[in-house]
Protein backbone atom coordinates (compact mmCIF):
# COMPACT_ATOMS: atom_id res chain seq x y z
CA UNK A 1 0.00 0.00 0.00
CA UNK A 2 1.31 3.47 -0.89
CA UNK A 3 2.12 5.55 2.17
CA UNK A 4 0.58 9.02 2.27
CA UNK A 5 2.76 11.66 3.97
CA UNK A 6 1.07 13.31 6.95
CA UNK A 7 -0.67 16.62 6.26
CA UNK A 8 1.34 19.64 7.50
CA UNK A 9 -0.07 21.72 10.32
CA UNK A 10 -2.44 24.51 9.31
CA UNK A 11 -0.77 27.79 8.36
CA UNK A 12 -1.90 31.03 6.76
CA UNK A 13 0.82 30.63 4.09
CA UNK A 14 2.30 27.18 3.74
CA UNK A 15 6.08 27.28 3.07
CA UNK A 16 7.43 25.59 -0.09
CA UNK A 17 8.64 22.49 1.76
CA UNK A 18 5.18 21.88 3.19
CA UNK A 19 3.53 22.45 -0.17
CA UNK A 20 5.81 19.81 -1.69
CA UNK A 21 4.68 17.38 1.02
CA UNK A 22 1.06 18.22 0.25
CA UNK A 23 1.62 17.71 -3.49
CA UNK A 24 3.20 14.30 -2.89
CA UNK A 25 0.27 13.30 -0.70
CA UNK A 26 -2.36 14.53 -3.13
CA UNK A 27 -0.93 12.73 -6.16
CA UNK A 28 -0.64 9.46 -4.22
CA UNK A 29 -4.21 9.85 -3.02
CA UNK A 30 -5.25 10.55 -6.62
CA UNK A 31 -3.72 7.26 -7.72
CA UNK A 32 -5.41 5.38 -4.87
CA UNK A 33 -8.79 6.94 -5.64
CA UNK A 34 -8.34 6.05 -9.29
CA UNK A 35 -7.49 2.46 -8.47
CA UNK A 36 -10.59 2.22 -6.28
CA UNK A 37 -12.78 3.59 -9.09
CA UNK A 38 -13.53 6.96 -7.49
CA UNK A 39 -12.86 9.11 -10.53
CA UNK A 40 -14.33 12.33 -9.10
CA UNK A 41 -12.01 12.37 -6.10
CA UNK A 42 -9.07 11.15 -8.20
CA UNK A 43 -9.30 14.06 -10.61
CA UNK A 44 -9.67 16.65 -7.86
CA UNK A 45 -6.64 15.28 -5.99
CA UNK A 46 -4.53 15.42 -9.18
CA UNK A 47 -5.45 19.08 -9.68
CA UNK A 48 -4.65 19.80 -6.03
CA UNK A 49 -1.18 18.27 -6.47
CA UNK A 50 -0.39 20.47 -9.46
CA UNK A 51 -1.75 23.56 -7.71
CA UNK A 52 0.80 23.28 -4.90
CA UNK A 53 3.66 23.90 -7.33
CA UNK A 54 1.85 26.79 -8.99
CA UNK A 55 1.45 28.31 -5.55
CA UNK A 56 5.14 27.84 -4.71
CA UNK A 57 6.13 29.75 -7.85
CA UNK A 58 3.45 32.40 -7.43
CA UNK A 59 4.44 33.06 -3.83
CA UNK A 60 8.09 33.39 -4.82
CA UNK A 61 7.06 36.15 -7.24
CA UNK A 62 4.58 37.85 -4.97
CA UNK A 63 1.67 36.93 -7.24
CA UNK A 64 -1.95 36.26 -6.37
CA UNK A 65 -2.88 32.57 -6.40
CA UNK A 66 -6.21 32.11 -4.60
CA UNK A 67 -8.83 31.85 -7.33
CA UNK A 68 -8.98 29.32 -10.14
CA UNK A 69 -8.52 32.16 -12.62
CA UNK A 70 -5.34 33.30 -10.90
CA UNK A 71 -3.92 29.78 -10.76
CA UNK A 72 -4.75 29.19 -14.42
CA UNK A 73 -3.06 32.50 -15.26
CA UNK A 74 0.08 31.48 -13.37
CA UNK A 75 0.31 28.22 -15.31
CA UNK A 76 -0.25 29.81 -18.71
CA UNK A 77 2.24 32.59 -18.04
CA UNK A 78 4.89 30.03 -17.05
CA UNK A 79 4.25 28.22 -20.33
CA UNK A 80 4.91 31.47 -22.21
CA UNK A 81 7.97 32.43 -20.17
CA UNK A 82 9.61 28.98 -20.27
CA UNK A 83 8.65 27.50 -23.66
CA UNK A 84 11.11 24.60 -23.31
CA UNK A 85 8.94 23.25 -20.46
CA UNK A 86 5.62 23.60 -22.27
CA UNK A 87 5.24 20.05 -23.52
CA UNK A 88 6.09 18.72 -20.06
CA UNK A 89 3.33 20.45 -18.13
CA UNK A 90 0.96 22.72 -20.13
CA UNK A 91 -1.42 20.02 -21.36
CA UNK A 92 -1.27 18.25 -18.01
CA UNK A 93 -2.41 21.40 -16.19
CA UNK A 94 -5.27 21.94 -18.64
CA UNK A 95 -6.40 18.32 -18.27
CA UNK A 96 -6.10 18.43 -14.49
CA UNK A 97 -8.32 21.50 -14.36
CA UNK A 98 -10.99 20.44 -16.86
CA UNK A 99 -10.97 16.66 -16.39
CA UNK A 100 -10.19 16.79 -12.69
CA UNK A 101 -11.20 19.91 -10.78
CA UNK A 102 -14.08 21.02 -12.98
CA UNK A 103 -15.33 17.45 -13.35
CA UNK A 104 -15.45 17.02 -9.55
CA UNK A 105 -18.48 19.32 -9.56
CA UNK A 106 -20.00 18.39 -12.92
CA UNK A 107 -19.35 14.64 -13.38
CA UNK A 108 -18.93 14.94 -17.14
CA UNK A 109 -15.74 12.94 -17.68
CA UNK A 110 -15.40 9.18 -17.99
CA UNK A 111 -12.84 7.01 -16.27
CA UNK A 112 -10.37 7.08 -19.16
CA UNK A 113 -10.32 10.87 -19.27
CA UNK A 114 -9.76 11.16 -15.54
CA UNK A 115 -6.99 8.57 -15.69
CA UNK A 116 -5.30 10.65 -18.39
CA UNK A 117 -5.50 13.69 -16.10
CA UNK A 118 -3.97 11.83 -13.17
CA UNK A 119 -1.19 10.31 -15.26
CA UNK A 120 -0.52 13.67 -16.86
CA UNK A 121 0.05 15.32 -13.50
CA UNK A 122 2.25 12.43 -12.38
CA UNK A 123 4.44 13.01 -15.43
CA UNK A 124 4.37 16.82 -15.08
CA UNK A 125 5.36 17.13 -11.41
CA UNK A 126 9.15 16.85 -12.09
CA UNK A 127 8.91 19.70 -14.60
CA UNK A 128 6.90 21.83 -12.16
CA UNK A 129 9.47 21.08 -9.47
CA UNK A 130 12.25 22.20 -11.84
CA UNK A 131 10.40 25.46 -12.50
CA UNK A 132 10.47 26.32 -8.80
CA UNK A 133 14.25 26.75 -9.10
CA UNK A 134 14.24 28.73 -12.36
CA UNK A 135 14.96 32.45 -12.20
CA UNK A 136 12.34 34.73 -13.77
CA UNK A 137 13.15 35.67 -17.35
CA UNK A 138 12.69 38.90 -19.31
CA UNK A 139 9.17 39.05 -20.65
CA UNK A 140 7.27 41.37 -22.99
CA UNK A 141 3.48 41.56 -23.05
CA UNK A 142 2.59 40.88 -26.67
CA UNK A 143 -1.15 40.27 -26.56
CA UNK A 144 -4.35 41.14 -24.73
CA UNK A 145 -4.47 37.61 -23.30
CA UNK A 146 -0.97 37.92 -21.81
CA UNK A 147 -1.97 41.31 -20.42
CA UNK A 148 -5.07 39.91 -18.72
CA UNK A 149 -3.09 37.07 -17.20
CA UNK A 150 -0.48 39.37 -15.72
CA UNK A 151 -3.07 41.79 -14.40
CA UNK A 152 -4.80 38.87 -12.70
CA UNK A 153 -1.69 37.65 -10.90
CA UNK A 154 0.10 40.94 -10.19
CA UNK A 155 -2.95 43.06 -9.42
CA UNK A 156 -1.35 45.83 -11.48
CA UNK A 157 -4.11 47.26 -13.67
CA UNK A 158 -1.78 49.88 -15.14
CA UNK A 159 0.05 47.32 -17.25
CA UNK A 160 -0.31 47.65 -21.02
CA UNK A 161 0.50 45.62 -24.10
CA UNK A 162 4.12 46.36 -24.97
CA UNK A 163 5.30 46.59 -21.34
CA UNK A 164 8.43 44.60 -20.51
CA UNK A 165 10.04 43.32 -17.33
CA UNK A 166 13.53 41.92 -16.86
CA UNK A 167 12.21 39.62 -14.13
CA UNK A 168 9.03 38.25 -15.69
CA UNK A 169 6.88 40.80 -13.84
CA UNK A 170 7.85 39.27 -10.52
CA UNK A 171 7.10 41.58 -7.60
CA UNK A 172 9.82 40.11 -5.38
CA UNK A 173 12.90 39.73 -7.55
CA UNK A 174 13.83 43.41 -7.42
CA UNK A 175 13.85 45.84 -4.45
CA UNK A 176 11.01 47.77 -6.13
CA UNK A 177 8.16 46.60 -8.36
CA UNK A 178 9.56 45.58 -11.76
CA UNK A 179 10.42 48.43 -14.05
CA UNK A 180 7.99 48.79 -16.91
CA UNK A 181 9.45 49.97 -20.18
CA UNK A 182 7.30 51.27 -23.02
CA UNK A 183 8.32 50.17 -26.48
CA UNK A 184 7.33 53.21 -28.49
CA UNK A 185 8.93 51.96 -31.69
CA UNK A 186 6.81 48.86 -32.25
CA UNK A 187 3.05 49.53 -32.49
CA UNK A 188 0.79 46.89 -31.01
CA UNK A 189 -1.33 44.89 -33.40
CA UNK A 190 -3.97 42.62 -31.82
CA UNK A 191 -3.50 38.94 -32.59
CA UNK A 192 -5.35 35.71 -31.96
CA UNK A 193 -4.71 34.66 -28.40
CA UNK A 194 -7.79 33.01 -26.97
CA UNK A 195 -10.45 30.59 -28.08
CA UNK A 196 -13.07 33.28 -27.54
CA UNK A 197 -11.30 35.71 -29.86
CA UNK A 198 -11.93 35.92 -33.58
CA UNK A 199 -9.03 35.59 -35.99
CA UNK A 200 -8.41 39.07 -37.32
CA UNK A 201 -5.68 40.00 -39.83
CA UNK A 202 -2.87 42.15 -38.51
CA UNK A 203 -2.75 45.59 -40.11
CA UNK A 204 -0.20 46.08 -42.86
CA UNK A 205 2.67 48.48 -42.40
CA UNK A 206 1.63 52.12 -42.31
CA UNK A 207 1.71 53.89 -45.64
CA UNK A 208 0.80 50.94 -47.85
CA UNK A 209 -2.29 50.93 -50.02
CA UNK A 210 -2.35 47.22 -50.82
CA UNK A 211 -5.31 45.05 -49.77
CA UNK A 212 -4.72 42.54 -46.95
CA UNK A 213 -2.25 39.88 -48.03
CA UNK A 214 -0.94 36.57 -46.78
CA UNK A 215 1.66 37.90 -44.32
CA UNK A 216 -0.80 39.00 -41.60
CA UNK A 217 -2.40 35.55 -41.61
CA UNK A 218 1.02 33.93 -41.23
CA UNK A 219 1.96 36.19 -38.31
CA UNK A 220 -1.34 35.50 -36.55
CA UNK A 221 -0.89 31.76 -37.05
CA UNK A 222 2.67 31.74 -35.70
CA UNK A 223 1.61 33.79 -32.68
CA UNK A 224 -0.96 31.15 -31.80
CA UNK A 225 1.31 28.14 -32.42
CA UNK A 226 4.50 29.49 -30.83
CA UNK A 227 3.15 31.58 -27.95
CA UNK A 228 -0.50 31.09 -27.11
CA UNK A 229 -0.87 27.33 -27.66
CA UNK A 230 2.65 25.93 -28.22
CA UNK A 231 1.48 22.45 -27.27
CA UNK A 232 -0.15 22.20 -30.70
CA UNK A 233 3.31 21.86 -32.28
CA UNK A 234 5.43 18.75 -31.77
CA UNK A 235 9.22 18.87 -31.64
CA UNK A 236 9.24 17.42 -35.16
CA UNK A 237 6.97 20.27 -36.30
CA UNK A 238 9.40 22.83 -34.93
CA UNK A 239 12.37 21.15 -36.56
CA UNK A 240 10.50 21.06 -39.86
CA UNK A 241 9.66 24.75 -39.73
CA UNK A 242 13.37 25.48 -39.20
CA UNK A 243 14.28 23.38 -42.25
CA UNK A 244 14.32 25.25 -45.56
CA UNK A 245 13.89 22.11 -47.70
CA UNK A 246 10.77 21.13 -45.79
CA UNK A 247 9.37 24.66 -45.97
CA UNK A 248 10.03 24.89 -49.69
CA UNK A 249 8.50 21.51 -50.43
CA UNK A 250 5.57 21.48 -48.00
CA UNK A 251 4.73 25.17 -47.63
CA UNK A 252 5.87 26.43 -51.01
CA UNK A 253 8.38 29.02 -49.79
CA UNK A 254 10.33 30.08 -52.87
CA UNK A 255 12.75 32.97 -52.40
CA UNK A 256 16.15 31.59 -51.48
CA UNK A 257 14.58 28.53 -49.92
CA UNK A 258 14.24 30.29 -46.55
CA UNK A 259 12.75 28.34 -43.67
CA UNK A 260 9.58 29.70 -42.12
CA UNK A 261 11.30 29.95 -38.73
CA UNK A 262 14.84 30.99 -37.78
CA UNK A 263 16.40 30.76 -34.34
CA UNK A 264 16.92 34.07 -32.61
CA UNK A 265 20.64 33.47 -32.15
CA UNK A 266 21.03 33.05 -35.93
CA UNK A 267 19.73 36.56 -36.56
CA UNK A 268 17.36 38.07 -39.12
CA UNK A 269 19.89 39.01 -41.79
CA UNK A 270 20.88 36.69 -44.64
CA UNK A 271 23.37 37.89 -47.28
CA UNK A 272 22.99 41.45 -46.07
CA UNK A 273 19.17 41.50 -46.20
CA UNK A 274 16.60 41.29 -43.39
CA UNK A 275 14.63 38.23 -44.40
CA UNK A 276 12.69 37.82 -41.13
CA UNK A 277 10.31 40.06 -39.19
CA UNK A 278 11.66 41.89 -36.16
CA UNK A 279 9.31 40.33 -33.62
CA UNK A 280 10.80 37.44 -31.64
CA UNK A 281 8.17 34.75 -31.10
CA UNK A 282 8.22 32.91 -27.77
CA UNK A 283 11.59 34.53 -27.13
CA UNK A 284 13.20 32.06 -29.54
CA UNK A 285 12.17 32.43 -33.18
CA UNK A 286 11.97 34.87 -36.07
CA UNK A 287 9.34 34.31 -38.78
CA UNK A 288 10.20 34.89 -42.42
CA UNK A 289 8.65 37.85 -44.21
CA UNK A 290 9.63 36.58 -47.66
CA UNK A 291 6.27 35.67 -49.18
CA UNK A 292 6.24 36.58 -52.87
CA UNK A 293 2.91 38.00 -53.94
CA UNK A 294 2.68 35.84 -57.05
CA UNK A 295 2.94 32.73 -54.85
CA UNK A 296 0.48 33.89 -52.16
CA UNK A 297 -2.40 31.67 -53.23
CA UNK A 298 -0.07 28.70 -53.63
CA UNK A 299 1.38 29.32 -50.14
CA UNK A 300 -2.09 29.79 -48.65
CA UNK A 301 -3.28 26.46 -50.08
CA UNK A 302 -0.23 24.69 -48.65
CA UNK A 303 -0.71 26.31 -45.26
CA UNK A 304 -4.43 25.49 -45.28
CA UNK A 305 -3.67 21.76 -45.69
CA UNK A 306 -0.80 21.93 -43.19
CA UNK A 307 -3.18 23.39 -40.59
CA UNK A 308 -5.68 20.63 -41.40
CA UNK A 309 -3.02 18.04 -40.48
CA UNK A 310 -2.35 19.86 -37.20
CA UNK A 311 -6.06 19.83 -36.38
CA UNK A 312 -6.28 16.08 -37.03
CA UNK A 313 -3.29 15.40 -34.76
CA UNK A 314 -4.47 17.63 -31.92
CA UNK A 315 -8.05 16.51 -31.40
CA UNK A 316 -9.26 17.55 -27.96
CA UNK A 317 -6.22 19.75 -27.20
CA UNK A 318 -6.46 23.31 -25.84
CA UNK A 319 -6.40 25.87 -28.62
CA UNK A 320 -7.97 23.63 -31.25
CA UNK A 321 -10.86 26.03 -31.78
CA UNK A 322 -8.42 28.86 -32.47
CA UNK A 323 -6.55 26.68 -34.95
CA UNK A 324 -9.79 25.91 -36.75
CA UNK A 325 -10.48 29.65 -37.01
CA UNK A 326 -7.06 30.16 -38.54
CA UNK A 327 -7.92 27.52 -41.11
CA UNK A 328 -11.17 29.35 -41.85
CA UNK A 329 -9.22 32.59 -42.29
CA UNK A 330 -6.99 30.94 -44.91
CA UNK A 331 -10.04 29.44 -46.59
CA UNK A 332 -11.66 32.89 -46.74
CA UNK A 333 -8.44 34.31 -48.17
CA UNK A 334 -8.44 31.67 -50.90
CA UNK A 335 -11.99 32.65 -51.77
CA UNK A 336 -10.88 36.11 -52.78
CA UNK A 337 -10.51 36.86 -56.50
CA UNK A 338 -7.01 36.49 -57.92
Amino acid sequence: MTLIPPLPDPALNQPPAERRIMAAGFIREARQELNSGNRLAAGEKAWAAAVQYLKIIAEARGWRHISDRQLESVGKHLAAEYPEYVRRFATALADAYHKGHENFYENRRNFREVREAVEGVEDALPALEALTTEEPRPFRINSIVELRRLKAVTGNNRLEVGDTSEVGFSLRHTPDPPKVVRDALTPYAPTVAAESAAVQPLPLDAGTNHPPQLQPLVRNLMKTLLEDYPGLLSEDDRRNLLDRDYCQGRLGLQLGGFALLRRREDGRIISGHRRYWQKVYAGRYFVTKEWWRKYHRHNAERLFHWIADLIDRNAGQPGLTVLERHQSAFQKYLGQPE
